[in-house]
C-alpha cells in the first residue's frame, strides 16, 4: 500500500484534459488587501476583461470533457478581483447549470468572495453555489487593519453579517484566512473568532503569498506550531475541521499548479493560465505560464497542449533531496513562493523546514491520541507498539 501510494497521478502523464473550470471574473475589487497579489487598477492590464464568449466557450470545453470521462464538473467563480462585482455572476452560473444539466453531468459550484457585498446581492448568490469560501482573517480589529474597504471603511461588520445571511439561507460556506507576520500568532484567538461569530463548516488557513520575508522565522517555528494546533484543538472541540493545504497527508499532490489538477483557468484578456497567481493575460505572458487563448472567430479554447507537456515535465522535475523527506507525496515544494517555471528551486527552504516540523508535529500528535484509544479499548500493549514504531 505504502509503495502504490508513491506512484504518481494519473493525470500528470494523460493528456490536459480539464474537468474544472476557474474563472476570473473581474479586476474590480472593493477591499484593499495590506497582502494583495493582484493590487487591483494598479496598472493598465488591470483594464482587461474576461469576455462572456470565452466564458462559456470554456464551459463547453470543459462540460464536453467531463462527459466523455465521465467525471463530474466543477466550476469556481473567483479572481484578482471580487467575482460579485460583475454582474454576469448570476447568468454564467445558471448557464453552467443548465449545459451541465443537458449534458447530465453533475456539477459542483464555487465562489470565492471576500463577503464585503449588499444584503440584497448576498441573498441572490446563496442559492447558487453548492459551497463558498469566504475570505476573512479574523476578529475586528484584524480583519480591518489587513483587509480594510478600498474607501477605507472597515469590512468587518458587512463581513459578519453576510456570513448570519448564509446561515439564515442554510448556505454552506466556509472560512479562508489569511496569516501574515502580524497575525499568525494569534490563530486561538483566532479561532474563538469563528467559533462564536461566524461559525463557517470549516476552516482553511494560509500563510500571506510572495511576502518580501516569509511570514514566520524559522526561530519561531515551534512557537507557530504550538499555535496552529492550540487553533485547531478549539476548532475541533466546536466540530469545525481547522486546516491548511500545505500539510495535506490525506492527499497525494505537488505544487499548486492547475496543469497537475486537470483544471482550466480562464482570465482577463481572454487568455488561459496554469498558475492561479495570474490575474489576467499581461501577467501570465510575463511569466511563461499562459497555456492558451480564446479564439474569437472560431468561438474555441485553443491550448498549447505540447507547452503543456514540456511545463508538466519541468514542474515535476525533482530535487534529490525530496526523494528523502518524509513528505514527498504531499508537499507543495515552495509554490506558489518560489516557482519551477521561472526560477530553479534551492532546497530544502524554508517552507522545507516548517512542512517538516509540522508534518512530525501532526505525527506525534496522533499516535498519542492512538495510543490512548487503545489504552482506553485495553489494547495497552498494541497501542505501545504503535507508539514505539
Amino acid at each position: 500500500h505504502a509503495k502504490r501510494s508513491l506512484d504518481k497521478p494519473e493525470s500528470w502523464s494523460q493528456p490536459f484534459s480539464p474537468i474544472s473550470l476557474h474563472i476570473y471574473l473581474t479586476h474590480s475589487c472593493n477591499l484593499n488587501c495590506v497582502y494583495c497579489f493582484s493590487y487591483p487598477g494598479e496598472t493598465p492590464s488591470k483594464s482587461l476583461t474576461l469576455s462572456t464568449p470565452a466564458i462559456l466557450a470554456g464551459a463547453h470545453l470543459v462540460a464536453d470533457q467531463c462527459q466523455e470521462r465521465n467525471f463530474p464538473m466543477t466550476c469556481v467563480f473567483h479572481g484578482g478581483g471580487e467575482p460579485t462585482q460583475d454582474k454576469r455572476i448570476d447568468p454564467i452560473a445558471h448557464y453552467i447549470k443548465d449545459l451541465c444539466q443537458q449534458k447530465k453531468i453533475s456539477l459542483f459550484m464555487y465562489l470565492a468572495t471576500n463577503g464585503v457585498m449588499s444584503p440584497d446581492k448576498t441573498k441572490k448568490i446563496v442559492a447558487l453555489f453548492d459551497l463558498i469560501g469566504l475570505s476573512c482573517d479574523g476578529p475586528p480589529k484584524i480583519q480591518n487593519a489587513q483587509r480594510p474597504r478600498m474607501d477605507g471603511k472597515q469590512s468587518s461588520p458587512m463581513v459578519e453579517h453576510t456570513a448570519s445571511i448564509f446561515h439564515d439561507h442554510h448556505q454552506a460556506f466556509e472560512a479562508r484566512v489569511t496569516l501574515t507576520k502580524q497575525s499568525w500568532e494569534k490563530m486561538p484567538e483566532i479561532a474563538a473568532y469563528f467559533i462564536k461569530e461566524i461559525r463557517p463548516q470549516a476552516i482553511n488557513v494560509e500563510l500571506s503569498y510572495q511576502t518580501t520575508d516569509f511570514p514566520v522565522d524559522e526561530t519561531e517555528f515551534d512557537s507557530f506550531i504550538k499555535r496552529y494546533f492550540q487553533a485547531q484543538d478549539l476548532c475541533e472541540a466546536a466540530g469545525i475541521p481547522w486546516k491548511t493545504s500545505r500539510m495535506r497527508p490525506g492527499q497525494h499532490h505537488r505544487q499548486y499548479c492547475h496543469i497537475l489538477q486537470d483544471t482550466l483557468q480562464i482570465i482577463p484578456g481572454d487568455a488561459a493560465t496554469l498558475c492561479f497567481l495570474d490575474s489576467d493575460r499581461f501577467e501570465s505572458s510575463c511569466l511563461g505560464t499562459q497555456i492558451g487563448d480564446y479564439d474569437a472567430m472560431k468561438r474555441a479554447w485553443i491550448l498549447d497542449d505540447t507547452k503543456i507537456n514540456t511545463l508538466r515535465q519541468n514542474i515535476l522535475k525533482e530535487a534529490d533531496i525530496c526523494n528523502q523527506c518524509i513528505v514527498q507525496t504531499h508537499c507543495h515544494r515552495s509554490c506558489p513562493d518560489r516557482c519551477p517555471i521561472s526560477s530553479p528551486l534551492n532546497l530544502p527552504d524554508i517552507h522545507c523546514k516548517l512542512n517538516q516540523q509540522l508534518f512530525n508535529a501532526l505525527l506525534l500528535r496522533e499516535s498519542t491520541k492512538l495510543k490512548e484509544k487503545c489504552l482506553n479499548s485495553h489494547l495497552a500493549l498494541a497501542g505501545k507498539e504503535i507508539t514505539a514504531c
